[in-house]
C-alpha cells in the first residue's frame, strides 16, 4: 500500500468509527481521484458498513471508474446501498442521468427493482400513463405512495383504494403506504360513501397517524353524515396530532355547511388530473402559471372553506400582542423528536436553489407525509398566515414565554388548507395546518415536508442602524450595514463587484438560510429546535 493510500485508509477508519467525520470528509475530498482505489476495495467488501462508508466517501471524491461498481449496485438485493449508490451518481452525473437508467430498469421483472425505478422517475416529473400501469400491478403500486398525491384523476381511484386495502392487512400493516394512499384519494377529491364510510372505520384504528390521516381526509371532504363519527372519536382520542386533526375536521364541516361552494368545487376538480410539477430553482414562475396556479387555489378555497382568502392579502397581523403565557410546548408533527437528524445549522451545498455556501436556520422534519397534521407548538398569536415564493403556505405564531420574553416558530411548505387566520389567538396543539404536497407549487416546489424554525424576539424586529444583516440582490446573497430601519423597510449598504449600493427590503428576520458569515459571528437569534424540545421534556 502507498503512503497516499494509507493516508486514505486511516481517513476511511476514521469514519467508519464516526470519529471526526467533518474534519474527516473535508480531508477525504482534498484526495480527489487517489483516494478512489481505496473506497473501491472498501465498495467491494462483503461487510454493509463498509460499502456504506465507501459510498458515502465517492459522493466527495470520484473517478470514471468507480462508475461501474456503483451503478451495479442499482440492481442489488440492498434497498439502501441502491439509494446511497443513487445519490453519487445524481451528484457526479446529474439527476437526468439517475432518470436515464431508471428507465432502463422500470420493467425489470424483479418488484423491488422496478419500484426503485418507478420512484426516481417520479422525482423526475410526473407521467399519467406510467402511473395508471403501476397502480394496475399489485407487486409495484406500493412504491408509488410518495408520489401518488399529485395525482388527481378520478380513474385512479380505484386502484388507489385497493393499495390503502392491502396496506391496511392485519398481516403486513403498512402505515406509510396506508397514508400515502389516503392523501391521494384526498387529491382525488374521493367524495363517495364507501370511502367516507371506510376512513369512519379508520378513525378507531389502533394506529394513530391513520388515525390522524383518516380525520384530515375528513376535513376536506367529509360531510355532516361524519360529524357524529368525528366526535365520538375526539373523545376517547389521547394522541396529540389525531386530536388535532379531529378538533379541526369537525370545525371544517360545521363552517363548509354553512359557507362551502358546490359551483366552486365542481370546478375546481376539473381543472386537471394532473398536479404540474414544479420544483424550486430560486427563479420565480412564469407568469401564465403562476395566474393558473393562483386562481386553482382561490377556487379551492372557496370550495373547501378554508378560513379566510388564499392567500389572505394581507396576510400579517400587526396589531398589539395578545396571547396566554407559553406554558407549555408540544410536538409540531408526529415523531418530530430525531437525535440523528442535522438540517437545523446545515451547510447547503445545493447547486440549485440560490442557498449553496449559506446555513439551514429550520428543522426539516417529516418527509413525504403528504397532508399530515401540523400543531401549533405553544399558545400563541398568529402573526402570518399565507403564501410566499419558495416557501409555499406558512404560518408563523409569536409567543410569550413565562419570564415574558418572546419567540416565534415558524411553520413552512404547508398545504393550502391553513386553519387559522392572522390575528387569532391559538392554543397549544391546535391544527394550524398540514404539509403541502410533493413539488407542488402550492408548497414551494420541494418534496412534501415540514420546516419548522425557532425564533428567539418578538415577531416586528427593527434592525439598529450599523448592523449587519443579509440582502438578497440579483439573484446572489450579500452582507450588508443597516443605514435605516422601521417596521417595514429597512435599507442596506452593500458592495458588489460594480461598486456599493443601496437596497431596500421589507423589515424581517423570517428566512430559510444565514450566511456563513452570520452564523459563525452569532448575528442570527435562530435557535436549534430539537434541542429547546429536549431542554423542556
Amino acid at each position: 500500500m502507498s503512503l497516499a493510500d494509507d493516508f486514505v485508509q486511516r481517513i476511511f477508519d476514521e469514519l467508519l468509527a464516526k470519529r471526526d467525520v467533518d474534519d474527516n470528509t473535508h480531508l477525504l475530498a482534498t484526495c480527489g481521484e487517489e483516494a478512489v482505489p481505496v473506497l473501491l476495495e472498501q465498495l467491494a467488501s462483503a461487510d454493509f458498513a463498509r460499502k456504506k462508508v465507501a459510498l458515502f466517501g465517492l459522493q466527495y471524491c470520484f473517478a470514471p471508474e468507480a462508475r461501474v461498481p456503483v451503478e451495479a449496485l442499482l440492481t442489488g438485493d440492498d434497498p439502501r446501498l441502491r439509494e446511497m449508490a443513487a445519490i453519487v451518481i445524481a451528484k457526479h452525473y446529474g439527476t437526468a442521468e439517475i432518470a436515464r437508467l431508471a428507465r432502463k430498469l422500470q420493467h425489470d421483472p424483479r418488484p423491488e427493482i422496478a419500484g426503485f425505478a418507478l420512484q426516481h422517475l417520479e422525482a423526475q416529473g410526473p407521467e399519467f400513463e406510467r402511473v395508471e400501469r403501476a397502480l394496475g400491478d399489485p407487486r409495484i403500486a406500493a412504491w408509488l405512495w410518495k408520489y401518488l398525491p399529485r395525482y388527481a384523476a378520478p380513474s385512479f381511484t380505484p386502484g388507489t383504494r385497493a393499495l390503502l386495502e392491502r396496506s391496511l392487512d392485519s398481516e403486513r400493516l403498512e402505515p406509510e403506504i396506508a397514508c400515502g394512499a389516503l392523501a391521494a384519494l384526498l387529491s382525488q377529491n374521493d367524495r363517495s360513501d364507501a370511502t367516507r364510510s371506510r376512513l369512519r372505520t379508520l378513525l378507531a384504528h389502533e394506529h394513530p397517524m391513520l388515525r390522524e390521516m383518516a380525520a384530515e381526509f375528513l376535513a376536506w371532504h367529509g360531510s355532516e353524515e361524519d360529524a357524529g363519527a368525528l366526535q365520538e372519536a375526539a373523545g376517547d382520542e389521547s394522541d396529540l396530532q389525531a386530536r388535532a386533526a379531529l378538533a379541526a375536521a369537525s370545525e371544517s364541516i360545521a363552517r363548509r355547511a354553512a359557507s362551502g361552494d358546490r359551483k366552486a368545487f365542481d370546478a375546481f376538480v376539473r381543472i386537471e388530473e394532473m398536479e404540474p410539477f414544479w420544483n424550486y430553482r430560486g427563479k420565480a414562475p412564469e407568469p401564465a402559471f403562476l395566474a393558473a396556479q393562483e386562481h386553482k387555489l382561490e377556487l379551492l378555497a372557496r370550495a373547501f372553506a378554508v378560513p379566510g382568502r388564499v392567500p389572505p392579502d394581507p396576510h400579517v397581523f400587526s396589531g398589539e400582542f395578545s396571547a396566554p403565557v407559553a406554558k407549555k410546548l408540544v410536538m409540531p408533527v408526529r415523531g418530530y423528536l430525531d437525535r440523528g437528524r442535522t438540517s437545523f445549522a446545515l451547510l447547503s451545498d445545493s447547486q440549485n436553489t440560490g442557498f449553496r455556501g449559506m446555513v439551514h436556520v429550520g428543522d426539516d422534519v417529516a418527509w413525504f407525509r403528504d397532508y399530515g397534521c401540523v400543531a401549533a407548538v405553544a399558545d400563541g398569536l398568529v402573526r402570518q398566515a399565507g403564501s410566499e415564493p419558495s416557501w409555499g403556505y406558512l404560518v408563523v405564531l409569536e409567543h410569550a414565554s413565562p419570564g415574558d420574553d418572546r419567540f416565534c416558530s415558524v411553520y413552512a411548505h404547508l398545504s393550502p388548507f391553513i386553519s387559522v387566520r392572522h390575528g387569532e389567538t391559538v392554543r397549544a396543539g391546535q391544527r394550524i395546518g398540514s404539509i403541502g404536497r410533493s413539488f407542488t407549487w402550492e408548497n414551494g416546489g420541494y418534496a412534501a415536508h415540514l420546516h419548522f424554525g425557532l425564533h428567539h424576539g418578538p415577531f416586528v424586529q427593527v434592525h439598529k442602524e450599523g448592523a449587519s444583516i443579509d440582502v438578497r440582490f440579483e439573484g446572489s446573497y450579500y452582507v450588508g450595514k443597516v443605514i435605516h430601519s422601521d417596521p417595514e423597510n429597512t435599507d442596506v449598504r452593500i458592495q458588489t463587484w460594480y461598486g456599493p449600493r443601496t437596497v431596500t427590503q421589507q423589515t424581517s428576520w423570517l428566512r430559510g438560510y444565514v450566511s456563513l458569515r452570520q452564523w459563525q459571528a452569532g448575528r442570527h437569534r435562530w435557535l436549534d429546535p430539537q434541542k429547546v424540545f429536549l431542554d423542556n421534556q
